[in-house]
């Protein structure tokens, strides 16, 4: 592809939108065949692009959050379910479990180790396969 696009660039006569599409192409060759020795990255960011879209839709839909201390609260949670999602977790039954610890701390948030149980990367194999699995 790349021995292509190089012979294209040096036809005559190109024209000046092919033109431009190839030197796009050369200026971003590094990244285009990244996936080769990084096949877990992708192609385009439109991951990152849509990750936003659900808190935007729902603060939308819910008339802004009004308050800072609203919109703080927002995002902490937000935060907290998408990275529950990024290690594959059902973010109702991960939420559903810390709720409960919290309930059971005499509605207090779980403190020390007892939180940490809920950080994804240092929880219990046990608890990340229950949290994986849909509400019971």
């Amino acid at each position: 592809m790349d021995t292509a696009r190089r012979e294209q660039q040096a036809s005559p006569g190109l024209q000046p939108a092919a033109k431009d599409a190839l030197a796009t192409l050369e200026r971003e060759w590094d990244g285009v065949v990244a996936h080769r020795d990084y096949p877990m990255v992708d192609l385009d960011n439109n991951a990152a692009e849509r990750a936003p879209r659900r808190p935007v839709v729902t603060r939308k839909n819910a008339y802004g959050s009004r308050t800072d201390d609203a919109a703080a609260l927002a995002a902490a949670v937000w935060t907290v379910l998408g990275t529950a999602e990024k290690h594959g977790l059902n973010t109702l039954t991960y939420l559903t479990a810390y709720l409960d610890a919290c309930g059971r701390a005499g509605g207090k948030p779980p403190q020390g180790t007892d939180l940490d149980r809920f950080l994804p990367w240092l929880a219990s194999p046990d608890d990340l396969a229950t949290w994986k699995q849909p509400p019971g």
